[in-house]
């Protein structure tokens, strides 16, 4: 999934790397431990964004692999008033309106056959989301983190932990290729962090 060979970074006439090498197969979980300041999220920027950055040596992912990222950092200005339902399933409500207005549409057009074209991308989307069994995932998931009945809440009503780890069910139903958190324990208290275990032991995708 991910290849770093003899990489080198430098960072305010500072060494944070020197010739190291490493290997994320598929379906592994890793972590990288270190104190504050040591390089961990510039590392990861590098992985993400290396095209951004000046290095030595070779950071190599799988073609189109597409990364998820959760941020350590919150941001609840433009979400406050959504459901945390409605927060979770965006992508999904999104495109199971774009299938209602499109059957609304073909009750009146003559161009049916581009309608259905559009209908079956449409549908393709939603079921590499998991389709029908959508809701349901999201269900499991909530229910891994003991935030089973917060479905109705309001984003602005969580705590910044609760919040993480929303994002965090959010980010995994995307199913991306490879899935990043920067310090996904920061804000969680002891109650979260066993929720933030539950939800990682059980993911099937790669995980840094």
């Amino acid at each position: 999934m991910l290849k770093v060979n003899n990489l080198s970074y430098w960072h305010l006439q500072k060494d944070l790397y020197k010739e190291i090498s490493f290997t994320l197969e598929e379906k592994d979980h890793c972590a990288f431990i270190g104190i504050n300041g040591s390089g961990k999220s510039t590392l990861i920027d590098l992985i993400i964004n290396s095209e951004k950055h000046s290095y030595n040596g070779d950071i190599e992912l799988d073609n189109n692999a597409i990364i998820g990222y959760i941020s350590q950092f919150s941001n609840m200005d433009n979400i406050k008033d959504l459901t945390v339902f409605e927060y979770i399933a965006k992508d999904y409500l999104t495109l199971q309106k774009e299938l209602e207005n499109i059957c609304i549409e073909m009750e009146t057009s003559s161009e049916i056959e581009k309608l259905l074209e559009e209908y079956q991308r449409v549908s393709d989307d939603l079921d590499a989301l998991g389709g029908s069994d959508f809701e349901q995932s999201i269900s499991k998931k909530m229910n891994l983190a003991n935030l089973s009945n917060y479905n109705e809440l309001l984003i602005s009503e969580l705590s910044s932990g609760e919040f993480k780890l929303v994002k965090i069910i959010k980010e995994m139903l995307q199913s991306p290729d490879l899935l990043i958190m920067d310090e996904p324990d920061a804000f969680l208290d002891f109650e979260n962090l066993n929720s933030l275990r539950n939800l990682i032991n059980s993911y099937k995708g790669t995980l840094l």
